[in-house]
């Protein structure tokens, strides 16, 4: 089998450490590709979604009250899209 782990060396802490964060990268990018709306949106839906995916980490470099109101509006929406309150 290619993928067979090498069972006689055994890791260091730092080594699993840094397989569990790998582990854990992979896992949230495959969450985030699961939860991702169908692919057949109307071009302006596509330009919102990608608008409000870059707005939200964008946000925290905003001034105070501007970044926290930006950061509610992407949560009611990300809420409402799971919730099936909006079009995805």
């Amino acid at each position: 089998m290619s993928g067979q782990i090498d069972q006689s060396r055994t890791l260091s802490r730092a080594e699993r450490k840094q397989l569990l964060i790998l582990a854990c990268a992979l896992d949230r990018t495959a969450w985030n590709d699961a939860c991702r709306p169908a692919a057949n949106r109307s071009p302006i839906g596509r330009i919102a979604g990608d608008l409000m995916g870059l707005i939200g980490p964008l946000s925290h470099l905003l001034p105070r009250r501007l970044g926290r109101w930006i950061r509610g509006a992407v949560f009611i929406a990300n809420l409402g899209r799971q919730l099936g309150w909006l079009i995805r």
